[in-house]
């Protein structure tokens, strides 16, 4: 993976730098009555993107060293995760719709199995979910190769202008369900059921920005209702994922609606026409959010399992290097100055702010600022504080463990410092709000360092009590029916995901007993069994005599003439 680093850069960068880009089309129809042709396009986005999942998938194999040293077949999962990236990596550079069709089913059959690696009750049925919701943007794309047939191309640049509000309709169906967006969130927190590694790179860099990254390359064919709806969908999902996250105690989860936040973040960039800085905060943000399931997963793995926030306390003097790195990604989270975090969140917010976007999105990006803060330092909190029920000994373990470990916790690190730095100096248009008011960049550091205080001191109460409490216990029955509705996410995953896997399912089950084991196989198989074997019969012998072939086929001809003329 570092070599294919290495040789994206020294390849691509300087052109793409420059402002330059490439495209490659090989014609593929050979004698075929239509054109189909498979076109790789080189830019910013796709060579930085390749490069933040090369960089990425380099440091969790290596992490997997430590991570995955005590499972049975630890082979069999690296190359499913080598072929995850290949698959990813085919879909960045080739953004047609048969290109991505083909990098889109890969990662979705690849993700299945990665989801329900541990082959447990509850990976298959968070693999279920999360193959079954990905089907329906496959059948979205499939429609929409057949509906777009008439314009004799497949690449994005030439369908700018020629897509339809349906066909357009069916591209953002695609990408929301890719992406996590509401209503297909379920499947996302449903996921982390996989091993801590996959879901540093799948649920970070790669399956859920592919949805953004389908997003940023259609957004010319994208107009008027269509931004409308894109809009809406990104603002609830960050406002509902936000609620969630402050309110959830399940490590993995945490981190989980808090990349939903982000990406509903990256979405509303879009739709408000800022989707350069919406690629930007992509690229930023798959950094940062790998590391913090990387940290995430350190102490999950020393914690034997348990994942409950509240089990944890007195990090800083147990696992004190994952500490300092966790609270570098919640800095970097909640766009604290001079973090990657701070250059591209701030350059999303104020795009948006002075772009299309209503006083009330405004507002509604204000408030997920400030819970993105709260989710990210109250989680900073429960597991570094000494007034919880710690479950974690002093780190002790062999050299080798110890370097497996903390080395791509360091090399992720320091590039999710710095990463945000770097591309503002290397690619100019992405500095164009970095002179907006004074008064805009204050309000959005105060309420980031109002959400840092919250998320501090909001832990108090909660770490008084026993870890059985349950929030459904609260006195009050609106307080408790709020914080029912919030800790279910709206009951999205009653409603879109259990709904997708039992009626998919159910379906299949009955297409089974209907066509393979009911009465139509075997009235068909009863009835017509001697025609079909006598049929066959036929046309082996007159494939072999020229002439009853022809007297067949010309009896045939004959046959069609007759009834062509009797209908005529």
């Amino acid at each position: 993976m570092f070599v294919g680093v290495l040789f994206v850069y020294f390849l691509f960068f300087d052109l793409v730098q420059a402002g330059g880009s490439l495209v490659f089309d090989f014609d593929l129809s050979g004698g075929m009555g239509l054109p189909m042709s498979v076109m790789v396009y080189v830019d910013w986005a796709s060579v930085m993107f390749s490069l933040s999942v090369l960089f990425i998938s380099s440091s969790i194999f290596w992490y997997c060293c430590f991570y995955m040293a005590g499972e049975v077949n630890p082979e069999r999962f690296c190359w499913l995760v080598v072929l995850f990236v290949v698959f990813m990596n085919l879909f960045i550079f080739m953004p047609s719709v048969l290109g991505m069709m083909l990098g889109w089913d890969g990662l979705g059959v690849v993700s299945f199995a990665l989801v329900a690696y541990y082959k447990n009750r509850e990976s298959l049925g968070a693999g279920n979910i999360t193959v079954l919701t990905g089907r329906v943007g496959d059948a979205c794309l499939v429609v929409l190769i057949a509906c777009t047939v008439s314009n004799m191309s497949w690449h994005w640049f030439d369908m700018q202008y020629q897509l339809g509000i349906w066909c357009m309709m069916l591209v953002i169906v695609a990408s929301i369900t890719k992406s996590a967006q509401v209503p297909f969130s379920a499947w996302l927190p449903a996921a982390m059921a996989a091993p801590t590694p996959v879901s540093a790179l799948v649920h970070s860099s790669t399956l859920v920005t592919a949805g953004v990254y389908v997003l940023f390359r259609y957004y010319p064919c994208f107009e008027g209702v269509m931004l409308v709806l894109l809009s809406f969908i990104a603002t609830a999902t960050m406002l509902m994922s936000g609620l969630v996250a402050t309110l959830e105690i399940d490590l993995k989860k945490v981190v989980a609606f808090s990349t939903l936040s982000q990406l509903g973040l990256m979405v509303l960039a879009i739709s408000a026409s800022q989707q350069n800085a919406g690629m930007f905060h992509l690229l930023t943000h798959a950094f940062y959010k790998s590391l913090m399931f990387l940290c995430v997963g350190a102490v999950i793995y020393k914690g034997a399992g348990l994942q409950d926030a509240r089990l944890f306390s007195g990090l800083w003097f147990k696992m004190p290097a994952v500490s300092a790195w966790l609270v570098v990604t919640c800095m970097c989270l909640s766009g604290l100055p001079f973090t990657s975090g701070f250059y591209s969140k701030h350059s999303v917010v104020e795009g948006c702010l002075f772009g299309e976007i209503s006083q009330m999105g405004a507002w509604c990006l204000y408030l997920s600022i400030f819970l993105t803060a709260v989710y990210s330092w109250r989680l900073v909190n429960l597991m570094t504080c000494f007034h919880g029920y710690g479950v974690l000994e002093k780190y002790d373990s062999g050299k080798y463990e110890y370097w497996s470990m903390l080395l791509p916790l360091f090399c992720l690190g320091l590039v999710c410092l710095f990463v945000g730095y770097v591309l503002l100096g290397c690619f100019s248009f992405l500095n164009a709000y970095s002179f907006s008011p004074i008064c805009v960049q204050i309000s959005l550091l105060l309420i980031n360092f109002i959400g840092v205080y919250v998320g501090l001191n909001k832990t108090r109460w909660e770490q008084r009590v026993k870890p059985s409490f349950s929030m459904e216990k609260s006195r009050g029955v609106v307080r408790k029916s709020l914080c029912k509705l919030v800790k279910g996410s709206w009951f999205l995953p009653q409603m879109t995901g259990n709904v997708m896997a039992s009626v998919g399912l159910s379906l299949a089950v009955r297409m089974y007993l209907l066509i393979e084991k009911g009465w139509l196989e075997g009235w068909f198989w009863v009835r017509w069994r001697n025609w079909v074997v006598s049929l066959g019969k036929f046309l082996f012998a007159a494939s072999h005599h020229p002439k009853v072939a022809s007297l067949y086929f010309l009896s045939a001809g004959m046959v069609v003439v007759a009834i062509a003329v009797i209908f005529k």
